[in-house]
């Protein structure tokens, strides 16, 4: 009995996804008026934006709509020991983060530097990098600024610090 009801919720699953699937691909039935998703047979609850299809394509468009945030970003702990992030400001155009690098040695080096702008529970909304060459021992400064949606409690994280 209760192998049958499972059957039948997977066929009525499959049967309504099929259903999705053809009414998106069906051609207009009167030569140029596109069907409306009730006549190409898709339920309701999807065609009002609501149940699992649904939730679903939503998922999938604000994923096309994410930043796309870089999986491995550069870091060494000699060039993180040098810069600084002293200011985290969210702008009506998104976020801007600065700070300062203070490079060791006697020698120059290309300092990249990565921030990503979060959200208070740490959902990365966009990110930023600077590129500086400061003079060792000398204080030199860096920006970041991005464009998204910045929301209250907006947080800057300093993710990533390397010399070259």
């Amino acid at each position: 009995m209760m192998l049958r009801r499972h059957w039948r919720t997977a066929c009525a699953t499959g049967a309504v996804a099929l259903a999705v699937i053809a009414g998106g691909c069906a051609a207009p039935h009167d030569g140029g008026t596109p069907r409306s998703p009730a006549a190409a047979g898709v339920p309701s609850a999807v065609a009002a934006g609501h149940g699992p299809h649904a939730r679903a394509a939503k998922a999938k468009a604000a994923a096309a709509t994410a930043p796309r945030v870089p999986l491995t970003v550069p870091n060494s702990v000699r060039a993180r020991q040098a810069v600084r992030l002293t200011a985290c400001t969210a702008t009506g155009t998104g976020g801007h983060a600065s700070g300062t690098v203070i490079a060791p040695g006697t020698r120059a080096a290309a300092y990249t530097i990565t921030v990503f702008f979060t959200t208070r529970q740490a959902t990365v909304l966009g990110y930023g990098t600077a590129k500086v060459r400061p003079v060792p021992g000398k204080t030199i400064p860096w920006a970041v600024g991005t464009h998204f949606k910045a929301p209250p409690g907006m947080r800057c994280v300093l993710r990533g610090a390397s010399a070259s």
